[in-house]
């Protein structure tokens, strides 16, 4: 009985390596593709009507999400945690309007910006077509890391105090 039980909890890690694997792959294949190597290139409006401008000598992150994205609403709350710390602008693809995104993102977070961009443009500038995808500058303002798919608290974390240089 017991070695039943030690071959399935062999079997169930396994298969959570494995999952793990497929999942940075899927990341990496299926990254955006036209990301600007420079964030000061970056001209991206919000609905505060200003433009983006990230703190200087600090990494950020910029995360596109879709409206009708199952997966991107799951990723929202960790999104918006890590607002507390880092500059974040979230492009909202297929929103017309703020009041029209996910409770998660209602919020005044002083350092979370968003970017309404109802026809894709902003998204089609930076090659992304899967969702939610994120991108991550370094403190330097070059381009650190792009990725598509579901991204824990802690991998957008580990990956932002990476491009910290901390």
């Amino acid at each position: 009985m017991r070695d039943k039980a030690l071959s399935i909890l062999k079997e169930l890690l396994l298969l959570l390596i494995l999952i793990a694997l497929l999942s940075y792959a899927t990341s990496y294949l299926f990254r955006p593709t036209h990301v600007p190597a420079r964030s000061d290139s970056l001209h991206i409006p919000t609905v505060e009507g200003k433009v983006f401008r990230p703190q200087h000598h600090k990494p950020f992150l910029i995360h596109f999400t879709l409206r009708r994205c199952p997966v991107c609403k799951a990723v929202a709350s960790n999104v918006v945690s890590l607002s507390q710390q880092y500059d974040i602008l979230l492009v909202a693809v297929g929103y017309q309007e703020r009041a029209m995104l996910p409770e998660t993102f209602q919020t005044d977070a002083k350092r979370l910006s968003i970017a309404l961009d109802p026809s894709g443009e902003i998204a089609a500038r930076f090659g992304v077509d899967r969702y939610p995808s994120d991108i991550i500058y370094d403190a330097e303002g070059r381009l650190f890391y792009r990725g598509s798919g579901y991204m824990t608290t802690l991998g957008l974390l580990a990956r932002l105090k990476a491009a910290s240089g901390d």
